[in-house]
């Protein structure tokens, strides 16, 4: 062999090296798939997933990216999963006991730690199945120019649902960024604003990402339309001077999964016949269903409030918006055509709708605070456990019993509640941060609620 292709052949393997030290080894499974079946996908999202036969859910959590995470050795934290059958094995035997691991089988699907910063909205956090691979977030393994670990930074991987076929899809910029992560007919789709507020739709199957839009201002993500709805400033370049002007509104804009091409609903700026005085700012509120709700404050025409349009419709005026409630309420819930809000000075969460007398739904002189609206039942923290209302209205409110369903509250800020076969799941803290769940059951006066534990304990 002649010095050149030496040379050649030294450079070759020099390189494969260097692949290889930079490219993780995620070789894991296959798992047994014997208790697989047709059952459709409940709860994506969070802490735990049923789907096809499997309960998947999240090994305990960590509070921090700085937890040991070498893939294939991580336990507590990780993605794990059992038999959809298994898991009323739990209410038999203790936790910890060889009778319990013995009983429950569970197995770790994803050796690595899934974690969010994210405390915003913590509904967008967790584990979601899409296209039968399983999709989380954690603390990056990828290596900075210095050669420190960029754990600040968070991984999107996938995987398989026997375990195989590990892949890191894409790295986010931080790790407190709020991701929405949807299928559509076009596949499946991140939708999230970076940290230099660039609107950024990531397909998660190709790891491709097409940058939308940019200098973002506020944004809110709508699980149920898989859309992102965002503002920007409307600032205009003066002719030859090399300066810029903002003006004093902003206007809103959509973005669907699956889309590039973004949408203005609607813009701040006077409609016509009015003067610069009636410009406003749009302050997104939340986004679901399909709709934004926005608000309004400190305005010199006494258009104050809560307001709701769709995003369906296309570069409108506040005239097409509904004005919902004349005050802004602080901490009140979208629901309907109106809010949910706690009244502390009649001491009842009401319903309240424009034009209309408020509602009672529910009198407690403790304030609740909400954690989320699903299927007409508001859930909410109150006197350290959580409970639940019907929101239909058919009950009187001043005899109407909550529902008490734990009596713990959850330990994990970047992880909500979820409501799976009748039971909620949520972390608590013991010794470690696991997954806990009761039974909802019944309202009833001192209900008894029992407790129980799903993991895998960490035997290190």
């Amino acid at each position: 062999m002649n010095k050149k292709r030496l040379l050649i052949f030294v450079l070759l393997v020099a390189l494969v090296m260097a692949l290889a030290a930079c490219s993780p080894d995620y070789k894991w499974g296959p798992l047994d798939t014997g208790a697989a079946d047709n059952s459709p996908l409940v709860s994506n999202g969070g802490s735990v997933v049923a789907y096809k036969g499997y309960i998947y859910f999240i090994n305990g959590t960590t509070s921090t990216y700085e937890a040991e995470n070498v893939f294939g050795e991580v336990v507590y934290g990780s993605v794990c999963r059992i038999a959809a059958s298994k898991l009323d094995s739990v209410k038999e035997n203790d936790f910890g006991t060889d009778e319990y691991a013995q009983a429950l089988g569970a197995e770790v699907l994803a050796p690595k730690a899934v974690f969010s910063s994210n405390t915003t909205d913590a509904r967008l956090n967790g584990i979601y199945i899409f296209n039968d691979r399983l999709y989380y977030t954690t603390p990056s393994d990828t290596l900075a120019s210095d050669g420190s670990v960029r754990n600040t930074m968070l991984d999107i991987m996938s995987v398989k649902l026997d375990g195989t076929d590990t892949k890191r899809v894409y790295t986010l910029g931080s790790n407190s960024l709020s991701v929405g992560m949807f299928e559509t007919d076009g596949g499946v789709f991140a939708l999230f604003v970076d940290g230099d507020a660039n609107l950024v739709s990531l397909n998660l199957e190709s790891g491709v990402e097409t940058k939308a839009d940019e200098k973002v201002t506020s944004s809110a993500l709508d699980v149920e339309n898989a859309s992102i709805v965002y503002t920007k400033d409307v600032v205009t370049e003066k002719e030859n001077q090399g300066t810029e002007t903002t003006a004093d509104y902003n206007e809103l804009y959509v973005l669907k999964a699956g889309q590039t091409a973004p949408s203005k609903i609607m813009t701040g700026q006077h409609a016509d016949g009015q003067d610069v005085s009636y410009d406003f700012d749009v302050s997104i509120a939340s986004a679901a269903n399909g709709f934004v709700y926005f608000n309004i404050s400190s305005d010199a025409h006494g258009r104050d409030g809560m307001y709701r349009i769709s995003q369906s419709v296309t570069d409108k005026r506040l005239a097409d918006a509904t004005l919902l409630y004349r005050n802004v309420l602080s901490g009140a819930s979208a629901y309907q055509d109106g809010f949910v809000y706690y009244n502390s000075t009649s001491k009842y969460i009401q319903f309240v709708k424009e034009g209309q007398a408020a509602k009672n739904l529910y009198y407690t002189e403790t304030s609740p605070t909400f954690k989320f609206i699903e299927e007409e039942t508001l859930y909410f923290e109150m006197d350290s456990a959580l409970w639940s209302i019907p929101l239909n209205g058919e009950t009187d409110a001043d005899t109407l019993l909550a529902n008490k369903l734990t009596d713990k509250v959850n330990a994990t800020s970047w992880l909500n509640y979820d409501i799976l076969d009748g039971k909620v799941f949520y972390m608590y803290t013991d010794d470690d941060v696991y997954l806990h769940f009761s039974e909802i059951g019944e309202a009833a006066k001192d209900k008894e609620i029992e407790t129980y534990v799903l993991a895998l304990a960490d035997e290190e």
